[in-house]
């Protein structure tokens, strides 16, 4: 009986640092990302907090380019917290003047909620860079006829608003009449209402603040008859959103009606409460600012959400703007309960989000996932398509109502980990595999086991077979199942073994390595000079991914050594190069690679060697269909290989050597994607051609040397290993990695 006994350690460093690690206690939190607009001005009017509008501002999203149509007591338009946002349009239909006043100062107050300016002074509206029109029909009592409203309305709609907010309301609650009643009563405002929904505005109406029981106002549990107007209209629902109050503790106030009836149509925001340090606070006619408390402080809120959605979803219709205004809502806890609260609390920051998943428009405006979607490179293409996309977007789009979103194109390109595993190498690094072979014949058939981390030193699963037979024509022909023909046709293979290499690959044929594991069958003539073989890679579905096959010529062997050259191709199927893209990145359309190579095995010395590789190899893709990637054009790479191997070098039978290399890189090529840049309401898409260079921006070159020696029963086994800018990622700092073996037989 004989056995082994090895004992292997490996090390693996980073010649660069790359940043502090994670620590215990005692260090600071991160700030949050909003906290640039959690500024006094923004916590000043506390509900700017409850509905998370900061994230939106962080977005990007100010209400820049959308009006909101304010139909009250008009506004104190000299106010310096409303300079520039005023829009022109607006008009006094209870003085008929085209100037516009407030006083009453409860539409100034209502108005600096949609849009004060964020200017470090007071407080600041929800929508910040919205513009209002200011549309008077109440008069210094507050009170005012529903003609004028209905005039309000019509011109709102005139000058292209499509967000009016209504915080007024007559007494009592929708439940109180019918939609024969109100259309007798009120048809002009019935017809302006109507008119604004065919035109794709939306109506915003504070739920009402209940009536005075003994000196407290107590809400009802209905909204009033204009909020709760399309309990009698149903058509106006899809453009209609009531608003009930909370306070600053998210409770609904006494004095708030309840959703009730409308609940469909119906959402909770900031309107203040009855306790001290509870009312809302923003700008006052005359100057200054002013705390008021009501459902009138809700609805302005609300319209300012809608204006940043307005601004960030430019091409969604009015219904669906509603309709994500609600989807987004909180419904935790309370505001679960629809009968009050409705379709819960306003939730800005969620509004903003994609809702549902997000996906990738490609032919035909077919939405692919993103989730699913991304391409991960072969290390032949580092970091290429990455930087050349750096910077670029494209817009996906949600499931829910194909709003838009901007995501960097680069982030879906993802180059193949460059990092070379030690650990992964150590459990066969300096063994030999044990094979086993059996004679019939002429025919010889062998075994060669596996050593694995569990048992390195008696490998015992059989891990490759290789059938080898005469033929009548005088070529030798071999079968093999699981073996590497990466290695089959390496140069130097006499002088250098792999299993002696911390990185084995440096002497592989680079375009052979798809095939670690592959069914293969091979030819060599009686004089050995010429060799071919065919490969077919499986993977672990069983399908067949890639095949190959090369010549090689190789020189008589002399006592000054051989040259060698050789002609392959290989067939992918589902990868270029290794590279595979998934859903919108699709690269199935079939993949074919020609290169060529000289290697050569030359004795300077009779104990010392020079070998050496080059290779050039061009890739052509079929197009893959639907995806991003609409063409590649062809792809030029090459690797380059150079060692010394001294034999006899510091002891009689050891061998060390030196072995320098870049590794297979992409040296010219680019690929053609289609981005979206938006969609219209038919569904059409609309992209831009973008053509993206695939040369990495930085070129991997391994150094590594080993040295290998047998005294008696004892085998020491070492190499290390230095890699510059691993992955062709000049980026990536140096690495190093050095692996040894003892071996004793006995």
């Amino acid at each position: 009986m004989r056995g082994v006994q090895s004992i292997a350690v490996a090390l693996s460093v980073l010649l660069t640092g790359c940043g502090g690690g994670g620590g215990g206690g005692g260090g600071t939190s991160s700030p949050s990302p909003t906290a640039a607009f959690e500024t006094g001005e923004y916590n000043a009017q506390y509900g700017l907090g409850i509905v998370r509008a900061a994230y939106s501002y962080l977005r990007g999203a100010t209400g820049a380019g959308v009006s909101v149509a304010v139909i009250d007591t008009g506004l104190d338009t000299t106010h310096p917290d409303l300079a520039g946002r005023v829009a022109a349009g607006g008009f006094d239909f209870v003085a008929n003047s085209a100037t516009v006043t407030d006083p009453n100062g409860h539409g100034t107050h209502v108005t600096g909620l949609i849009a004060a300016n964020r200017d470090g002074t007071g407080m600041h509206g929800v929508a910040y860079g919205a513009q209002v029109v200011p549309l008077r029909f109440l008069n210094a009592a507050g009170s005012g006829t529903s003609n004028d409203a209905a005039l309000a309305y019509n011109r709102a709609v005139a000058l292209g608003v499509r967000i009016i907010n209504n915080s007024w309301g007559s007494t009592g609650q929708v439940t109180g009449t019918t939609a024969v009643q109100f259309a007798a009563a009120e048809p002009n405002l019935l017809a302006a209402v109507q008119n604004a929904d065919t035109n794709n505005a939306i109506s915003v109406f504070a739920a009402g603040n209940g009536v005075q029981i003994f000196g407290t106002t107590v809400g009802f549990a209905n909204p009033t008859v204009e909020a709760g107007l399309p309990h009698l209209f149903p058509a106006l629902a899809d453009t209609w959103v009531a608003v009930v109050a909370v306070d600053r503790n998210g409770n609904l106030p006494t004095f708030s009606s309840q959703c009730g009836v409308a609940a469909s149509w119906c959402i909770a925001a900031p309107g203040g409460g009855t306790a001290a340090g509870t009312a809302i606070y923003s700008t006052a006619a005359g100057g200054g600012y002013t705390l008021y408390s009501g459902t009138s402080m809700a609805a302005p809120q609300v319209s300012g959400a809608l204006a940043l959605l307005r601004q960030l979803f430019p091409t969604l219709t009015a219904q669906q703007i509603v309709a994500r205004l609600f989807l987004a809502a909180n419904r935790n806890g309370q505001y679960g309960n629809s009968t009050i609260f409705g379709q819960g609390l306003l939730d800005i920051e969620r509004a903003t989000l994609p809702l549902g998943s997000l996906g990738i428009a490609i032919a035909g405006g077919t939405l692919t996932g993103l989730g699913i979607s991304g391409i991960s490179f072969g290390p032949a293409f580092g970091n290429g398509l990455e930087e050349s996309l750096a910077g670029r977007t494209m817009v996906v789009f949600d499931s829910v109502d194909r709003a838009k979103f901007a995501v960097r194109v680069g982030d879906l390109a993802r180059p193949t980990a460059a990092a070379f595993s030690a650990q992964d190498r150590l459990p066969v690094f300096g063994l030999t595999p044990r094979t086993q072979s059996l004679h019939v014949g002429r025919a010889e058939a062998a075994f060669a086991f596996a050593a694995t981390a569990s048992a390195p030193a008696a490998p015992s699963a059989v891990s490759a077979f290789t059938l080898s037979l005469p033929t009548y024509t005088g070529p030798r022909l071999s079968l093999s199942y699981a073996t590497d023909p990466a290695l089959a046709f390496r140069m130097g293979d006499t002088a250098v073994a792999s299993q002696a290499l911390a990185a084995p690959a440096a002497l592989a044929v680079p375009y052979l390595q798809l095939f670690d594991r592959a069914v293969g069958a091979a030819a060599a003539t009686s004089f050995g000079t010429v060799r071919a073989g065919a490969f077919v890679h499986r993977s672990d579905a069983d399908d067949i991914d890639a095949g190959g096959g090369m010549v090689e010529w190789r020189s008589p062997a002399t006592n000054r050594g051989a040259v060698a050259l050789q002609l392959g191709t290989v067939f992918e199927r589902d990868t270029v190069l290794g590279t595979r893209g998934t859903g919108a990145f699709a690269t199935d359309g079939g993949t074919r690679t020609t290169f060529w190579g000289v290697t050569a095995d030359l004795a300077v010395t009779p104990r010392v060697r020079l070998i050496g590789a080059a290779y050039q190899g061009a890739t052509h893709t079929v197009p893959a269909g639907p995806s991003l990637i609409d063409r590649m054009s062809t792809v030029a790479t090459n690797a380059v290989a150079v060692g010394v191997v001294a034999t006899d070098w510091w002891a009689p039978g050891d061998r060390a050597g030196v072995i320098a290399n870049q590794p297979l890189r992409v040296t010219k090529g680019t690929a053609t994607l289609s981005l979206a840049t938006g969609m219209d309401g038919a569904g059409q898409v609309s992209a831009t051609a973008v053509e993206a260079g695939l040369s990495p921006s930085g070129q991997e070159v391994d150094l590594q040397a080993f040295y290998q020696r047998t005294t008696g029963a004892l085998t020491l086994s070492s190499s290390a290993l230095v890699r510059r800018q691993p992955g062709h990622v000049r980026a990536n700092g140096p690495e190093a990695a050095a692996l040894v073996r003892l071996q004793l037989a006995f």
